[in-house]
């Protein structure tokens, strides 16, 4: 990534105050035969519905790794529903300091217990991983991983759930970084939220234009 581009991108919004990313975990739950997404925090007792951009910095405990965020869905807020899936839509997109209309040539794979499943190089649907809805509601956490070679930057991963006999929810944005600074997480992350394609409407990514629980983690 050209810290100059970004320099550039920034001086032009001079004045301007970015949003800081909310932690928290992706909520899922279905409504009206609808799946439908959120952010839950980690202790289950705060959800904004309205939110569905997520974020995580890579590396913290691993190099090129992060195990957040997690899933969390409500005792009985899944419905009927045994078990729920995501899939990815596109492939993977790099922050340029402007957009994430740029094609990483990188990929990213999300990994739980023995599974595991990776971005496409181009965009077409892909299935993810599938999770267990527990009567006490779920709250799983895969781990995402940037895979070789990775590099410095901020990556954006457009992702759907579903579920047997649900429709299935809107896109959702993950955004993770690789050694980026604050500043280029927050104006990636305020572009993301501003860009999010709104319920019902098919959404463009840059020049692209392409169509509490009991807590589990990886073993």
């Amino acid at each position: 990534m050209k810290k100059t581009v970004f320099v550039v991108a920034v001086a032009g919004l001079a004045g301007v105050a970015f949003a800081e990313p909310p932690e928290g975990d992706v909520f899922v739950e279905v409504v009206n035969g609808e799946f439908r997404t959120g952010l839950i925090s980690e202790d289950g007792l705060t959800i904004d519905r309205s939110v569905r951009v997520h974020y995580a910095p890579l590396g913290l405990d691993v190099p090129n790794e992060i195990d957040e965020p997690g899933f969390q869905g409500e005792a009985g807020g899944l419905g009927s529903l045994a078990e729920f899936s995501f899939s990815f839509t596109k492939a993977l997109r790099q922050w340029n300091g402007t957009d994430f209309s740029t094609v990483s040539p990188l990929s990213m794979s999300t990994v739980f217990g023995p599974a595991s499943a990776t971005t496409p190089a181009t965009d077409v649907l892909t299935p993810g991983l599938t999770f267990a809805n527990e009567p006490t509601g779920a709250h799983d956490h895969p781990t995402w991983v940037l895979n070789a070679p990775a590099t410095d930057g901020i990556y954006l991963m457009e992702i759907v759930f579903s579920g047997a006999g649900v429709q299935n929810s809107q896109p959702v944005w993950m955004l993770f970084s690789q050694n980026a600074t604050a500043a280029e997480v927050d104006a990636a992350y305020d572009w993301a939220t501003a860009s999010i394609p709104t319920p019902g409407v098919v959404g463009l990514l840059g020049a692209a234009g392409v169509l509490v629980a009991r807590r589990r983690r990886q073993g």
